[in-house]
């Protein structure tokens, strides 16, 4: 195969881009380089697993990766995936901190316990201050993945580090800056991309719901749009049909994972499989309940099992009699009518899945009230305990 240069000079670039490596603008006039006005973006990662960075790396249905950050995004700094370390790296970030307009990318939790010092970005920069001082120049900030989000696993009971959604902390210091989450663990690249593109072609933020989430891709339950919702409706239960009761939250949480799917072969090419395709439940990973007021992921003997209004239909052939709609159920979550599920679905009378509903969110209420308690003797410790010092290591 033959190789010009210019061929090699543009492949160079995207992957110098892609690893966060300076050093090869000289190169500008003989590949395309970042087009002009290249949003730039500060990616910084608090408590987590770098899941979502990982997940973002995959990205192929909008724009792949290496056109996306060698045409489209001016990544500053990427801890994960630039190449740069230590002194380098922190000179990049600080010096995209003192320009304006760029977007803020949060992953990861952000501990507020000890005044942030269960997590620092860098020496003597906790990950809740770094939050605080970027956001400060961001014209957006992209909370991505549910620690960021929602506070995620990191948030679980008893959430010794008190962690905090990126928006609540924001919402005192800076209430008028533009917050958007993208939950999701990890979240979808596309749902990433997505949102950018949106605000790099239209200059402003997508359509929001009420938790802050696009609704371009967060508008639907992910029951409704689920291939086992006709097993749903017809009572037909078990690992070859409707999950629910093996512990499947798809009622509750939302999302377009049924027909956007994971791992797109080509551009332009829904996923190739999801959670209910390898025939796993969702654990609702997208919802601010996650992953507590989720749990368990799992369940063997469906509704029944919480001891709320008997099991689920055995035979079949059972047919569900249900009180509201769940086109109504969704209507009012979101103020929109589903013209989808107000076709398919039938008015029904209480069963036991609106108790087993029930069930769940007292659940999740006690759960969250665990939550408080535990946060309280944590803040009473600390103030019998006095100020302290931690030294960074």
């Amino acid at each position: 195969m033959d190789l010009t240069r210019r061929d090699f000079l543009r492949a160079m670039s995207a992957v110098a881009a892609a690893l966060g490596v300076k050093g090869l603008d000289t190169f500008a006039d003989e590949t395309p380089g970042k087009l002009p006005g290249a949003a730039p973006v500060v990616w910084l990662e608090g408590q987590g697993c770098s899941g979502c960075s990982v997940s973002l790396l995959n990205s192929i249905f909008f724009n792949t990766t290496d056109d996306l950050l060698l045409n489209v995004l001016d990544v500053k700094f990427h801890a994960t995936v630039m190449a740069a370390a230590g002194t380098r790296a922190i000179e990049a970030a600080q010096a995209a901190q003192g320009q304006e307009g760029y977007v803020l990318v949060v992953e990861g939790a952000v501990p507020t316990g000890d005044d942030g010092r269960y997590c620092y970005l860098w020496p003597g920069l906790t990950a809740l201050q770094g939050v605080l001082d970027f956001a400060q120049n961001a014209s957006t900030v992209l909370a991505v993945g549910s620690c960021s989000a929602f506070g995620g696993v990191a948030a679980g009971s008893p959430n010794p580090t008190g962690v905090q959604p990126v928006s609540e902390i924001l919402n005192t210091s800076l209430p008028d800056k533009l917050v958007i989450n993208i939950p999701g663990c990890p979240s979808h690249p596309d749902w990433v991309v997505g949102t950018i593109a949106h605000l790099i072609t239209y200059g402003t933020a997508p359509t929001l719901d009420s938790q802050l989430r696009p609704r371009d891709f967060f508008q639907n339950k992910i029951h409704r749009e689920c291939p086992n919702f006709d097993d749903y409706t017809a009572g037909n239960f078990g690992l070859d049909a409707c999950l629910l009761e093996l512990g499947c939250k798809g009622r509750n949480a939302r999302g377009d994972c049924a027909t956007r799917k994971w791992n797109s072969p080509a551009k332009a090419q829904p996923g190739v499989n999801w959670c209910i395709g390898a025939r796993s439940g969702c654990i609702g990973c997208t919802e601010p309940g996650f992953p507590d007021g989720m749990s368990p992921f799992y369940e063997s003997s469906g509704p029944a099992a919480a001891g709320e209004g008997g099991g689920a239909p055995s035979k079949p052939d059972a047919k569900l009699d249900v009180t509201v709609s769940d086109a109504q159920e969704e209507s009012s979550a979101t103020g929109e009518s589903n013209d989808r599920t107000d076709q398919r679905l039938p008015t029904r009378t209480l069963t036991q899945y609106e108790k087993r509903r029930r069930y769940l969110e007292q659940r999740a209420k006690a759960r969250a009230a665990q939550q408080r308690a535990a946060r309280q003797r944590l803040e009473a410790e600390r103030r019998m305990a006095g100020p302290r010092q931690l030294e960074y290591e």
